[in-house]
């Protein structure tokens, strides 16, 4: 995996620990393709299940600002409409 998805991926889970203290939020998560043309963020709600968002090309600071968009409720960009072709996706990243 190229340095700056590991870094993107290392920045969400240090972002995880902060999220993980609202009760609503079980989980949050980056993965991408080795090449960067996919990279997702799921963020899993306690009794609704995962939401996804596509960050691919996203800076540290865009990630974190769609991800505090999500949870406040407010417009999120990235946003992934179609949960059963997300699901899909997610599955076949790192």
């Amino acid at each position: 995996m190229n340095s700056i998805y590991s870094e993107k991926k290392e920045f969400v889970k240090n972002l995880r620990g902060a999220l993980m203290m609202i009760p609503e939020i079980t989980d949050i998560e980056y993965r991408s393709t080795n090449d960067g043309t996919i990279e997702m963020v799921k963020v899993t709600y306690f009794g609704s299940g995962p939401v996804y968002i596509n960050v691919a090309a996203d800076s540290l600071e865009a990630i974190v600002g769609e991800v505090v968009n999500l949870v406040r409720g407010y417009p999120v960009v990235g946003l992934i409409h179609r949960q059963t072709f997300a699901q899909e996706v997610w599955s076949t990243l790192e």
